[in-house]
C-alpha cells in the first residue's frame, strides 16, 4: 500500500495534468527540454513529504513512433519531450513510445490511442486505446510502483512488470497481466469506505466497468494479447440493454465530491482526538491518554485509505473532465476542487 509521502507526490502530479483539462491540444506546442528529475520538499504541517517535479524538465520522452504520431496535435519526433498533461496520440496504425523515468514504458498499439504523462511518479493516463506498459527490475535502490489511470480503472505494477492495457469507448478497461503483479482498482468502495483493491498475477486479466470483474485467463504472449486488446478497444459500443456507457462527468464529480467529505469529516475527527489526547496528558490521566492514542492510530489508518480513494476518484474525475471538450465547464468544476484537493493530500 502506498505511503503517504507517495500520495502527495502523486497528487502534485495529477493537479499538474488536472490544470490543463479542457484545453484544446493544438495550443501547446511540445517542449523540448532534458529528461527528467525530481527534488523533495517537506509540507509544513510534517505529515507528508513530497517529491515535486523540477518546472523545468518533463517527466517523459517519445521513443521508437511508427505511423502519425502527435503530441498536444503538433506532430511528435523520437526524442522529443512530453510535459505533465500534454496528450501523446497516434492517429492510425502504427504505435507512439513514450519512456517514463526509471526504465518504465507505455507503447499505444491502436488507432485512435490518446495517453498523458503525468509528473513526477512514473504514471500515465490512458483515455482510450490499447497501451503496453512494461517497468525493468529496479535494482537495489527500488522506486515507486508505476501507475496507470483510465476513466475506469487504477492499475499498479508491484515491481517488474509487463501488461496490456484496452480501453474501448464507453471507458471499460481490460488489463492483461504477461509479467508480475499488479493491483487494480475502480472507484467502488466497501463499508468502512476502503477502496476494493484486485491483485492479479501473470497469465490472467480482469475488466474493469463500474467495479474489478473476477480475473480470468488471459493471452501469455504480447501478439495475441495486443490482438485480443484492439479487439476490444475498436469494437463499436453495444446498444444492448445493460451494456456499459462512458462515465458521465456528473457522477465522477458527485463521487469524488463525496470521497472528499468522507476524508474531511475524519480529518476533523482527528484533530478532536489529538486535542482530547493532549489534554488527558496535561491532566495526568494516563487510561485516558492511553485510550486516545490507541484510536489516534487507527484514524491515521482510515485517512490513509480515504486518501487513496480521493485519489482513485480524482483520476477518474480528471480524465472525464478533460473527455468533455467543453474548456469552460471543466475549469469551473475543476478549479474549485484544486485547492480542496492540496488541503486534502498534503500537497
Amino acid at each position: 500500500m502506498r505511503s503517504p509521502g507517495r500520495t502527495g507526490a502523486l497528487v502534485a502530479a495529477l493537479l499538474a495534468c488536472a490544470s490543463g483539462c479542457g484545453e484544446r491540444e493544438r495550443e501547446r506546442p511540445p517542449s523540448t527540454t532534458a529528461p527528467p528529475t525530481t527534488s523533495t520538499t517537506t509540507v509544513p504541517e510534517g505529515s507528508h513529504e513530497v517529491r515535486e517535479a523540477d518546472p523545468r524538465l518533463p517527466p517523459a520522452q517519445l521513443g521508437p513512433l511508427e505511423g502519425t504520431v502527435t503530441i498536444d496535435a503538433v506532430t511528435g519526433v523520437t526524442g522529443a519531450s512530453v510535459e505533465a498533461g500534454q496528450v501523446v496520440a497516434l492517429a492510425g496504425p502504427g504505435r507512439a513510445t513514450m519512456d517514463l523515468p526509471g526504465g518504465a514504458r507505455s507503447t499505444l498499439w491502436s488507432e485512435g490511442a490518446m495517453s498523458m504523462a503525468v509528473a513526477p511518479d512514473r504514471g500515465v493516463w490512458i483515455s482510450r486505446g490499447v497501451a503496453h506498459l512494461t517497468d525493468p527490475p529496479a535494482g537495489l535502490g527500488g522506486r515507486t510502483p508505476m501507475r496507470v489511470a483510465t476513466p475506469t480503472a487504477t492499475i499498479e505494477l508491484q515491481g517488474a512488470g509487463d501488461v496490456v492495457v484496452a480501453v474501448d469507448a464507453t471507458g471499460a478497461t481490460t488489463v492483461t497481466v504477461l509479467n508480475g503483479i499488479v493491483e487494480i482498482t475502480g472507484s467502488e468502495v466497501d463499508q468502512r469506505h476502503r477502496l476494493r483493491v484486485a491483485e492479479v498475477v501473470a497469465g490472467l486479466e480482469a475488466r474493469v466497468v463500474d467495479h474489478v470483474e473476477e480475473p480470468v485467463q488471459g493471452a501469455a504472449r504480447l501478439d495475441d494479447a495486443l490482438t485480443a486488446a484492439r479487439e476490444r478497444a475498436m469494437a463499436p459500443p453495444s446498444t444492448s440493454a445493460g451494456a456499459p456507457t462512458p462515465p458521465t462527468f456528473a457522477a465522477t464529480t458527485s463521487r469524488l465530491d463525496e470521497a472528499m467529505r468522507w476524508l474531511e469529516v475524519e480529518e476533523r475527527r482527528g484533530r478532536d482526538l489529538t486535542a482530547r489526547h493532549r489534554a488527558a496528558v496535561q491532566a495526568g490521566q494516563t487510561d485516558e491518554a492511553f485510550q486516545y492514542q490507541r484510536e489516534i492510530v487507527a484514524h491515521a489508518q482510515s485517512v490513509h485509505a480515504l486518501r487513496q480513494v480521493v485519489l482513485a476518484r480524482w483520476e477518474r474525475f480528471a480524465l472525464t473532465a478533460r473527455a468533455g471538450g467543453d474548456a469552460r465547464v471543466a475549469a469551473e468544476e475543476v478549479a474549485p476542487r484544486l485547492d480542496r484537493l492540496r488541503n486534502l493530500l498534503g500537497s
